[in-house]
């Protein structure tokens, strides 16, 4: 079920120097140690990938949505087009704004940078519910693109790049992304060059915090097989998260099925 209304909550712009990074910060932040979650965007995507979510949880929890490097209103300079340097760039920020525990909430892409960060900074993440995640090999939504390394070297290329832009931003509204600006196609082609399928397996089985997991049959670009090989992964012994196994809701479940995931996150989240 998706909520009556999203959040329109604005985005908070904080400046480094020349450089700025942008997100959303709801729900209680006054508490001795308030619960927190990070929200994680997927390739592309923006802190409004989860305005509907928001609204399910920010009562209950803090909520932090945030524009990753490249994307919405962060600068691309603040980290490479990497899962191990959007890891990093997660833990600045919760460091930036005091939080010294959380949650990451993860979609599609997001889920690597998730693990990713949830390897490099243990002392940070509590766990992690993927939604509609990427897993160890490439889902139907990869394997239907252009090589992506080819499609950079058009865009370089003068008289080839604008109608190629143009065809891609079609392509990219056909999908659902129709927010999607020209820098930040040009930010997922260079993530998904360096999509380590290998580092995000080793990361995968290393994991020691408990994972929850959503995933629909009817979603257009990460197939349930794959969904499946990424939990078969996961280490024995680590306690584990909720498993929420949808029919229908498409790849943005988080809007979709907003309902449904907060409310299994929050009852496995009480204390």
């Amino acid at each position: 079920m998706t909520p009556a209304k999203p959040s329109l909550e604005p985005r908070r712009i904080v400046r480094r120097g020349a450089e700025q990074f942008a997100l959303v910060d709801e729900g209680p932040t006054d508490s001795p140690s308030p619960r927190s979650a990070i929200a994680v965007h997927g390739l592309p995507g923006s802190v409004r990938d989860f305005r509907w979510f928001a609204p399910c949880v920010a009562d209950r929890m803090r909520l932090v949505r945030l524009d990753m490097p490249g994307f919405g209103q962060t600068s691309a300079t603040m980290a490479a087009p990497t899962a191990a340097a959007a890891a990093t760039h997660i833990a600045r920020v919760a460091d930036a704004l005091g939080v010294e525990r959380t949650v990451l909430v993860a979609h599609s892409y997001g889920a690597l940078v998730a693990v990713t960060a949830a390897a490099r900074y243990p002392d940070l993440v509590d766990g992690l519910v993927l939604i509609a995640p990427v897993g160890l090999r490439p889902h139907r939504g990869l394997r239907q693109m252009p090589v992506p390394g080819l499609i950079a070297a058009g865009l370089r290329t003068p008289l080839v790049r604008q109608p190629l832009m143009a065809g891609l931003e079609k392509a990219y509204a056909a999908a659902g992304f129709r927010h999607t600006t020209p820098d930040e196609i040009e930010r997922t082609l260079a993530a998904i060059n360096r999509w380590d399928f290998n580092a995000y397996r080793r990361r995968v089985r290393r994991l020691q915090v408990p994972v929850m997991c959503a995933w629909a049959d009817d979603d257009p670009l990460v197939e349930p097989t794959i969904v499946d090989e990424l939990l078969a992964e996961l280490p024995d012994g680590v306690p584990q998260g909720p498993r929420l196994h949808f029919d229908t809701g498409g790849h943005n479940l988080q809007k979709t099925r907003a309902v449904e995931i907060s409310e299994a996150m929050m009852t496995w989240l009480e204390p």
